[in-house]
């Protein structure tokens, strides 16, 4: 899969990644390498990168940095569960969320139907895959007692291609 997403600021990408490696720890489960946390507005198979990626730093040059609240825990339920910070869902999120499915649009032939503006859930997940379901309930009760309760700092649009590192644009640049 491949995405348009914001790469959290360091301090929460920090804090996110270690909340996962704790966890896992607490499970038995095999530490791995926590994948960078993010905001997901646009998932795909295929994009046209070198028609998105233009776009993408056209539309960074006007933004400027904002903040985003966490406002609690969520699960995305089925046979392989995610578990997620839940993001408020802002009217200035929600526009920016808008924009992008209207550059994106022309550039990608197969968009997932779960991030189009009429069914977008705006989340950071934090753990997810088939082996978390029958351990779900210890996730939740565990994660219950951490704070989600607190604000991002959004200040970048990245596309993230499956098998490459992130190209980052960030905001005002």
């Amino acid at each position: 899969m491949h995405g348009i997403v914001s790469m959290l600021d360091e301090l929460n990408s920090n804090k996110y990644q270690q909340l996962v490696r704790d966890l896992l720890r607490d499970l038995g489960l095999p530490l791995s390498t926590a994948p960078h946390p993010h905001l997901s507005y646009h998932i795909s198979d295929t994009y046209q990168t070198e028609q998105l990626l233009p776009l993408l730093e056209q539309i960074t040059w006007q933004m400027e940095p904002f903040v985003l609240q966490v406002s609690g825990l969520g699960v995305f339920t089925g046979p392989e569960p995610v578990v997620y910070a839940s993001i408020v869902r802002s009217r200035q999120l929600t526009k920016l969320h808008e924009t992008l499915w209207e550059l994106a649009d022309p550039v990608c032939p197969n968009p997932s139907k779960l991030y189009h503006p009429d069914n977008w859930m705006p989340h950071v997940t934090l753990l997810d895959g088939h082996n978390l379901a029958f351990r779900l309930s210890y996730v939740v009760d565990w994660l219950n007692k951490h704070d989600f309760q607190h604000q991002l700092f959004i200040d970048n649009l990245t596309f993230w291609a499956e098998g490459a590192e992130p190209t980052v644009f960030p905001f005002g640049q």
